[in-house]
C-alpha cells in the first residue's frame, strides 16, 4: 500500500512538472524563437544608445553578469525607446565576459540601427534573428516537460498494476465469501438436524406389545 500511496504523489508531481514545462515551452519559449525569426523581416530605423553597464546579482550560485543596455529611435514621429540587443540576451551568467562584450560593442551614444515590429513599434531588437540564447528558454521548458511526462507515465504505470491488484484481491474475497455463506448454513442445519433428530409421536403408540401372553379379549368356554 505505500507503493501506492508514494506512486499516487510520485504522478501528481510528474503531471505539474510537466505541465509547467510545457507551458513556459508555449507561452515563453515559442514566442522569443518565433518573435526572432520575424524580426528578420522588420523594418529598421536610426537609433542611439542612451545607456550601457553591466549589471551583477547574488543568487544561490554566486553571483551572475548581465549586460543592460538602453537606447532611442522614433517611429512616425514618435520617440521609443528599446533595451533587447538580441533575443535572449536576458540570460545571465557565472561569467561577466559575456556582457562585458556586450556593453563594449553598444557604448553609450553609439549610433545603431534599430528593427521593430510593423504591428507593434514598441518591440524592437539591435540584433535581428536567432541566436543560441534564443532557445534557451524553449529548451529548458521542455526538459521539465519531457521529464515530468516520464515521472507521470512511469508512476501512472505503477497506479495501473497495484489498481489491478487491489481490485483483484477484493473480487477473490467476495467470490470467497460467496462461497462460504451457503457451505456454513448447511452445516449449522446438518448439525442442528443431528443433535435434534424427529420424533414419531405416532409409531410410539402403534408398536406391538413384546408381552406375547397379553391377550385384552374375554375367553368364552
Amino acid at each position: 500500500m505505500k507503493n501506492i500511496f508514494g506512486a499516487f504523489f510520485g504522478f501528481i508531481f510528474g503531471v505539474v512538472f510537466a505541465a509547467i514545462g510545457f507551458c513556459v515551452v508555449y507561452f515563453f519559449g515559442l514566442p522569443i524563437v518565433t518573435q526572432a525569426k520575424a524580426s528578420l523581416e522588420w523594418p529598421q530605423v536610426s537609433g542611439v544608445i542612451t545607456s550601457s553597464r553591466v549589471q551583477s546579482r547574488r543568487d544561490n550560485d554566486g553571483t551572475v553578469y548581465s549586460s543592460e543596455v538602453t537606447y532611442d529611435y522614433t517611429v512616425d514621429g514618435k520617440k521609443m525607446s528599446g533595451e533587447t540587443v538580441y533575443f535572449g540576451d536576458n540570460v545571465s551568467s557565472s561569467s561577466r565576459t559575456t556582457a562585458s562584450k556586450t556593453v563594449s560593442k553598444y557604448p553609450t551614444g553609439k549610433e545603431i540601427q534599430v528593427y521593430y515590429s510593423p504591428e507593434s513599434p514598441d518591440e524592437c531588437v539591435i540584433e535581428p534573428g536567432t541566436t543560441w540564447s534564443s532557445y534557451f528558454v524553449l529548451i529548458l521548458g521542455s526538459i521539465f516537460g519531457v521529464v515530468g511526462l516520464l515521472v507521470a507515465l512511469g508512476t501512472g504505470f505503477t497506479l495501473f498494476g497495484g489498481g489491478l491488484a487491489i481490485l483483484g484481491g477484493a473480487a477473490g474475497l467476495l467470490a470467497s465469501k460467496r462461497r462460504d455463506t451457503p457451505q456454513n448454513f448447511g452445516m449449522k442445519n446438518t448439525a442442528r438436524s443431528k443433535m435434534s433428530p424427529p420424533v414419531d409421536n405416532a409409531s410410539r403408540y402403534n408398536q406391538p406389545s413384546v408381552d406375547g401372553d397379553h391377550d385384552d379379549g374375554f375367553d368364552i368356554t
